[in-house]
């Protein structure tokens, strides 16, 4: 798989190494052109013991695990959902040249969930230019948060995210950008996906992650979100922890 090119991402499931040396060796040349994620079992007791009954094997303490994953550049990934997450989006969105996220979001408790996150997952919250701030303010209305994260309020329909996504995607200061979606009275989810794809068509050099909450009532959006190579989460914090391995 490392040396396919028609693979991406390298994504499995481990309980023990026989070889460690080997191992290590062959995961340090891989993980710098591709993305290696694990699910590493049996870190428990109980794990441990479940593992050894079911292959035999000896499955090791967390901490050499730990640091054999680390030197090695390979992604430890906590969950099934987390690693299909991650592996979605390496193979469908750009790397970030940073760390640096901007969030562009139509409320203001979404966006707030969102910016814990990222300072808890050790990340940089975008400090928008003073020309990009220029810029937003002649797109959205007097009451938005021109600043990050950028607030295009409750009535924003799909011409107004399309706005300020064009817009900040323009920002060196940005390197990543998160859109926020809660479905209200006048929301239009599913223009608003095809805005954010549209956008993401015409601006290939940045990753644009999406959250749209909201269930049942945004299920299309998602589906236009997904079917344009955007990855969409259902929560802020699911898009955070997944930027965090990207950036």
């Amino acid at each position: 798989l490392g040396s396919d090119p028609a693979t991406k991402v390298i994504a499995g499931y481990l309980e023990s190494i026989a070889d460690g040396n080997a191992f290590v060796r062959e995961a340090e040349q891989i993980s710098h052109d591709k993305p290696i994620l694990l699910i590493k079992a049996g870190g428990t007791s109980a794990g441990a013991k479940a593992a050894s009954s079911h292959t035999g094997s000896i499955a090791g303490g967390e901490t050499t695990y730990e640091c054999v994953f680390e030197r090695a550049g390979i992604i430890r990934c906590d969950s099934i959902e987390s690693q299909f997450d991650f592996a979605w989006t390496f193979v469908n969105q750009p790397l970030p040249a940073g760390p640096s996220v901007a969030v562009i979001t139509n409320a203001g408790g979404a966006g707030i969930m969102a910016a814990d996150a990222i300072e808890r997952q050790g990340l940089g919250f975008a400090k928008l230019s003073d020309e990009t701030v220029s810029k937003l303010a002649t797109g959205l209305p007097p009451t938005s948060n021109l600043h990050n994260p950028i607030d295009v309020l409750g009535d924003a329909l799909a011409d107004r995210y399309e706005f300020a996504l064009d817009v900040v995607l323009d920002d060196p200061n940005v390197d990543i950008v998160l859109v926020l979606l809660t479905p209200q009275a006048m929301t239009e989810s599913a223009a608003t996906a095809e805005a954010v794809v549209r956008i993401a068509g015409r601006k290939k050099d940045k990753p644009i992650l999406a959250c749209f909450l909201g269930a049942g009532k945004v299920e299309e959006a998602v589906m236009i979100l997904r079917d344009g190579k955007i990855p969409s989460y259902n929560s802020p914090e699911r898009a955070v922890a997944t930027i965090k391995v990207m950036a």
